[in-house]
């Protein structure tokens, strides 16, 4: 790593003064290459004015596919089709739909069923949200599994 050395001194209040042997890294952040523009503080601009546009571009694009997500209905259904519950992209409940005939075979198969549904419709949610988040990092040129999958 570079020195930035000199010849600095102390002034006392007495009127005499001695040299400090102080020495300062010269490059405090980035990478070691001639070629590379910095600024006084050694950072790399180009570097740096990438990571500000490729982090905006993330915001825009996740913003998209919020509101796509938002606008998505997936839906859920119970084993025996009985119960349907619909879910946004966003895993928000839109709506629960129980076959009346069902609702004769008591309150504990209606609660799994529904149960069942949700778990469905969640299910497809989350697949739904991880394939979007997938496509975002490839067209950013990201590692598809950012995400930890």
């Amino acid at each position: 790593m570079p020195i930035v050395s000199g010849n600095p001194k102390v002034e006392h209040s007495r009127g005499h003064s001695h040299p400090i042997n102080a020495q300062t890294p010269a490059m405090l952040f980035g990478g070691n290459k001639d070629s590379d523009k910095k600024d006084g503080n050694g950072m790399n601009m180009g570097s740096m004015m990438d990571s500000l546009k490729k982090a905006n571009e993330i915001g825009k694009k996740s913003k998209e596919m919020q509101e796509e997500l938002e606008k998505t209905r997936l839906e859920g259904f119970s084993a025996n089709k009985k119960v349907k519950i619909v879910m946004t992209g966003q895993q928000i409940p839109v709506s629960c739909e129980i076959d009346e005939s069902f609702l004769s075979e008591g309150s504990e198969a209606v609660q799994k069923a529904v149960m069942e549904a949700m778990v469905d419709s969640q299910n497809q949610s989350l697949k739904l949200m991880g394939s979007k988040m997938s496509e975002l990092y490839q067209g950013l040129g990201l590692p598809a599994n950012l995400m930890g999958k």
